[in-house]
C-alpha cells in the first residue's frame, strides 16, 4: 500500500469583553482564521483576525505565541509563526482594543497531526509486483487511516478514543464508521468511474481532528507477458514488451493477468485464447496460460501474438492484447515451426 500523508489541525476560539457587554446574534467580537487549513508538523501557519463589532482600523492589537508579546501596540490583523513537531501545541493569543476603551480577546490552540490515509484492492496481481493493487469493477477497496494524534505530554491518543466517519463521495457510511474504526472495505468503483473516498477522525475529547481524502479510479484488468524458465520459473522480473527481440529459438511465455477480481491465476473461470500469426492455437487446457514458441532452423520468425483474456464469471473482465515478438534461431528444431503447448513446467 502506498504511503499518503495529511496534515491538519483542530482549534477553539475563546472571545471576551473587558469593559463592554456583546449584542446579542452578532456573533463573536473576534473571529479567527487559521491558514493553510492543512497545517504541517514545523511548517509556517497563518492566523488572521476579523471583527463585525470592533473598528480594527482604529483598534490597537496585540499578539502572544504561548503567552509571549511578539507584536505589540501595532495594527496587524494577522500573525506568521513556526509550527512545532507532533505533540506540541502553540497557542496564539491576541487583545484588541479600540479607541472607546472596548477590549476583546481571543485565542486559538494549534496542534499539528498527522493522517495517513492507505487503500488497495483485492484484487490480484503477481509476485514482485511493487505497487497497489487497483479496484476492478467487481472487486473490494480496503482503506485503513492512519492516526497519530499526541498530547502535549507525549502520550498518543488512543484508537479505542478516536471516532472515525468514512464518507464515500461526500456521503457518510454509517456501517463502517464509529469509535476506533480505523479501516472499512468499499465496493470498488463502477467501470470508467471514479469514487472520493474520505476520512475525518475526532478524538472523544473533540481536541484532536484530522481529515483525508483520496481519488479511486476505476480499473481495467491488463496482461502482462513474462518469460517462463524451466529451472528458473517465471521471469516477473522482466516483462516481455509489446515489441520486441526474444533472442531465443525456443521459448516458453506466460500470459499474467494484473487486477482482476479472481485472485488466482490458475482458477478454471480464467479463460485464455492464444493466436501465433493471427491461427488460433489449441493448447493445453491444464497450462492455458502458457505458450511455448519455436523458431524453425536457419533463420529468424518475426510474428504477432494475440491473447484474449476473459473472466468468464465477469463479463467486465476482458482483455484484448498483442505483441509483436522477433525470435532468434539458435538451432533447435521442432515438429511445429511455431509454437507448441505446454506440458508442464
Amino acid at each position: 500500500m502506498r504511503f499518503l500523508l495529511l496534515l491538519t489541525l483542530f482549534f477553539v476560539t475563546t472571545s471576551s469583553y473587558a469593559h463592554a457587554l456583546a449584542l446579542p446574534n452578532l456573533g463573536e467580537p473576534i473571529i479567527l482564521s487559521v491558514k493553510p487549513a492543512i497545517v504541517e508538523p514545523e511548517s509556517d501557519v497563518t492566523v488572521s483576525i476579523d471583527s463585525f463589532l470592533l473598528d480594527l482600523n482604529k483598534s490597537q492589537i496585540n499578539w502572544f505565541i504561548d503567552g509571549k508579546s511578539v507584536f505589540k501596540n501595532r495594527n496587524l490583523r494577522s500573525l506568521q509563526f513556526h509550527t512545532g513537531v507532533i505533540g506540541s501545541e502553540s497557542v496564539v493569543s491576541v487583545i484588541i482594543q479600540d479607541p472607546s476603551g472596548v477590549e476583546a480577546t481571543a485565542d486559538v490552540a494549534i496542534r499539528p497531526v498527522e493522517l495517513d490515509l492507505l487503500w488497495e484492492a483485492r484484487s490480484y496481481t503477481p509476485p514482485l509486483y511493487m505497487g497497489r493493487a487497483l479496484p476492478a469493477p467487481g472487486s473490494q477497496v480496503v482503506a485503513e487511516a492512519r492516526v497519530r494524534f499526541v498530547r502535549p505530554n507525549g502520550i498518543p491518543v488512543a484508537e479505542k478514543d478516536i471516532v472515525y466517519t468514512w464518507l464515500v463521495n461526500g456521503k457518510g457510511v454509517s456501517s463502517v464508521s464509529g469509535r476506533g474504526r480505523s479501516s472499512a472495505t468499499f465496493p470498488a468503483p463502477l467501470l470508467f468511474g471514479e469514487d472520493i473516498l474520505s476520512v475525518e477522525a475526532v478524538s472523544l475529547d473533540e481536541k484532536f481532528r484530522a481529515e483525508r481524502q483520496v481519488r479511486i479510479p476505476s480499473t481495467e484488468p491488463l496482461v502482462v507477458l513474462y518469460r517462463a524458465d524451466p529451472l528458473l520459473g517465471i521471469q516477473y522480473q522482466h516483462p516481455i514488451p509489446s515489441r520486441g527481440v526474444i533472442g531465443l529459438s525456443d521459448v516458453t511465455v506466460v500470459a499474467t493477468p494484473f487486477f482482476t477480481t479472481t485472485v488466482d491465476p490458475t482458477n478454471t473461470t480464467l479463460s485464455y485464447e492464444w493466436r501465433v500469426g493471427g491461427e488460433l492455437v489449441d493448447l493445453d487446457k491444464s497450462h492455458p496460460s502458457f505458450l511455448t514458441l519455436v523458431v524453425p532452423p536457419g533463420g529468424e520468425l518475426t510474428t504477432k501474438l494475440d491473447l484474449v483474456f476473459r473472466n468468464t464469471v465477469s463479463f467486465l473482465e476482458e482483455v484484448s492484447q498483442s505483441w509483436d515478438l522477433s525470435f532468434q534461431d539458435t538451432g533447435s528444431s521442432d515438429s511445429n515451426p511455431f509454437f507448441r503447448s505446454v506440458d508442464s513446467l
